[in-house]
């Protein structure tokens, strides 16, 4: 049976996600990868769907695996 006329539910169905997106800790791996195969950052980001920074932000940071 649907909701009552006037039913508003939850207020977390009406919430938007706010903040950062998460890290996509199989994009970074891939980047680290076509990194060390001679890839450069702009083919990297072109690749992985990312800004030429986010690849930057990425390579900074020592690989963790």
């Amino acid at each position: 049976m649907p909701e009552p006329p006037g039913f508003a539910g939850e207020l977390a169905d009406h919430l938007q996600k706010t903040g950062r997106p998460t890290i996509d800790s199989d994009k970074v791996t891939q980047a680290h990868q076509l990194h060390a195969a001679g890839k450069s950052y702009r083919d990297i980001a072109a690749t992985l769907g990312v800004s030429r920074g986010t690849v930057g932000n990425w390579l900074s940071t020592p690989k963790t695996q």
